[in-house]
């Protein structure tokens, strides 16, 4: 899977073990802010590359829209992933047919850039053309 959109990219495949890709990626823009969420179905659990999906996508417009609404970058962070929880929640059909993702989000813009994510997926932001890659979290 390779995206672009306004001055940012993201490329997944689907690895060595699994036939299917269960990563998933979504990418926006509000205003200066450049939004990326990439989130990683767990595959033991139902569906775990629609819960990717809707995931990713929910996370990305919702943190979008927050930052247009003008809110606070951390807060549209935590709201996004609230609302994306909340989305796959919606496709479980029962308790135990629930699925289920990593999530994480990323915004830079013209306050610097911040990370949000829930599950074990690593976080790391490379600058371009710069300095080595800083972690913002690692398994």
């Amino acid at each position: 899977m390779e995206i672009a959109s306004d001055g940012a990219a993201a490329v997944s495949d689907r690895g060595l073990r699994r036939g299917v890709n269960a990563d998933a990626v979504a990418l926006a823009s509000a205003g200066a802010w450049t939004v990326g969420v990439v989130c990683d179905g767990v595959s033991m659990s139902a569906r775990p590359e629609r819960a990717a999906q809707v995931a990713s996508e929910v996370g990305a417009a919702s943190t979008a829209a927050r930052l247009r609404a003008g809110v606070l970058p951390e807060t549209a962070l935590t709201d996004a992933a609230v609302r994306a929880a909340r989305a796959v929640t919606a496709l479980a059909g029962s308790i135990h047919d629930a699925p289920a993702c990593t999530y994480v989000a990323g915004i830079a813009g013209p306050d610097g850039v911040r990370a949000y994510w829930v599950g074990n997926s690593p976080t790391r932001f490379a600058e371009y053309c710069a300095r080595p890659a800083v972690t913002f979290s690692t398994k």
